[in-house]
């Protein structure tokens, strides 16, 4: 079991619900000039949504930057689907929409690097299955990472091309 993982996803999790919910309250004030419940409900739940892809492989600065810009996305989508004249009236389209395609698309953005490749196809993995050595080195991961992703255009490249299959789908 990888307890410091767990304690790193229930960590950026919660940090991020935070920000989002801090900078979607300010946000909304500072542009509608009153207090609004709901942009707050709204900036925790697009912060939930927007860790939920990359909470193990961010840090918790990564998780607060990443949740607090969630936070003024949301708002920003409800605005826009207003301007569209789209009837949404508890903003689910911006909280799981919008902000789902921006929490897939931060894990380019935000990863760190120091967590390196999990999962269980990942090269470390099946290194320590196979042959019993302790895992791939830095170098290797990242190499495995960027042709898993699309070549050398890094993590966002494959995480473009999947979020733009699924607006095509939709």
């Amino acid at each position: 079991m990888d307890f410091g993982g767990i304690g790193r996803v229930a960590t950026n999790t919660t940090l991020a619900a935070c920000a989002a919910g801090l900078t979607s309250i300010l946000y909304g004030y500072w542009k509608m000039k009153t207090w609004d419940a709901s942009c707050t409900t709204n900036g925790f739940l697009a912060g939930l949504v927007a860790i939920t892809c990359p909470c193990y492989w961010v840090s918790p600065t990564g998780a607060v930057l990443l949740g607090g810009i969630a936070g003024i996305v949301v708002i920003l989508g409800v605005d826009l689907l207003e301007w569209l004249r789209i009837d949404d009236p508890i903003g689910a389209v911006p909280v799981h929409g919008l902000c789902g395609i921006w929490g897939t698309l931060s894990l380019g953005l935000f990863a760190c690097g120091q967590y390196g490749s999990t999962g269980p196809l990942s090269r470390a993995v099946l290194r320590r299955r196979t042959s019993g050595a302790e895992g791939a080195d830095d170098q290797e991961l990242f190499d495995y990472g960027r042709d898993l992703c699309g070549g050398h255009g890094g993590h966002a490249g494959g995480e473009c091309h999947g979020n733009a299959a699924l607006a095509c789908r939709i």
